[in-house]
């Protein structure tokens, strides 16, 4: 954990100070923009400006600073009222160097981790997750059976690969694409079975939705994003989670700053 912020965010002074010499190239508007992230007005994650608006400014070195710094101190206000820190760590990203934002907390009578909110900052891209869980029959039918439709599409793949003949020397190539096969088959038929036999909800489990349904709406509200802004990224099944069946990631691609909601079905 990393104990000296300010070695890695700028401090708002300076911030101020760097923002007063772009004056002459900003307009009022965007010049005021970025002034009202400096001073937590406004979050970084927001409909205050457009995507080409975003991409223009992004290619201004303050912006990027301003984001890291945005995304930090605005989200520790967010948490202030509810006893909740927000962690920083120090980590190597691929090739760059970054900071990972941390914010969990654990349930009353129990050991058991919430997750309240992830960020990834590097250099060039800002990666965001805000978590919520939930319990929707309606989903879990719906999954059941686009679950059955994957698992039946395998079978009768093999079924069908079964009555052909390979021609020479496409059996190695073959070996590989049927182990792929074999594994998704497997995967889907665990995820099936779980979601079939899902049990009748715990004080635990309640506790945790209403827990995560408090901070989801938080940042939610906060970034003024409802649901139909959200894309369907994609879908994992929870295997090795006892209380945890799927997770349903939506995301709001926007230049340099991705948002992903992970909704946890219980």
């Amino acid at each position: 954990m990393v104990d000296n912020i300010d070695k890695f965010f700028k401090n708002k002074e300076y911030l101020i100070q760097l923002l007063n010499k772009y004056k002459t190239i900003l307009n009022g508007e965007k010049f005021e923009y970025l002034e009202s992230l400096v001073n937590l007005e406004l979050p970084c994650i927001n409909n205050s400006i457009t995507d080409l608006e975003r991409e223009t400014l992004s290619e201004l070195s303050i912006y990027n600073q301003i984001i890291k710094y945005n995304i930090y101190y605005y989200t520790e206000r967010l948490l202030d009222n509810s006893d909740i820190d927000l962690n920083i760590f120090y980590h190597f990203y691929g090739s760059k160097y970054g900071f990972r934002l941390s914010a969990e907390t654990s349930l009353t009578k129990s050991s058991r981790i919430v997750k309240i909110f992830d960020a990834v900052i590097t250099d060039d891209m800002t990666s965001v997750d805000i978590y919520n869980s939930l319990s929707s029959d309606r989903v879990r039918k719906k999954e059941i059976i686009q679950l059955n439709k994957k698992i039946k599409s395998i079978n009768d793949s093999f079924e069908k690969d079964s009555k052909r003949v390979l021609p020479f020397g496409m059996d190695y190539d073959y070996r590989f694409y049927n182990d792929d096969r074999e594994d998704s088959l497997k995967m889907y038929q665990k995820a099936l079975k779980k979601i079939s036999s899902k049990r009748v909800l715990s004080k635990n489990d309640l506790e945790e939705i209403d827990i995560s349904n408090i901070f989801y709406k938080l940042f939610i509200n906060a970034y003024g994003i409802d649901d139909s802004a959200l894309e369907l990224d994609t879908t994992d099944y929870i295997l090795g989670n006892s209380h945890k069946y799927m997770n349903k990631v939506k995301t709001k691609i926007m230049p340099n700053i991705n948002l992903k909601v992970n909704n946890y079905y219980l």
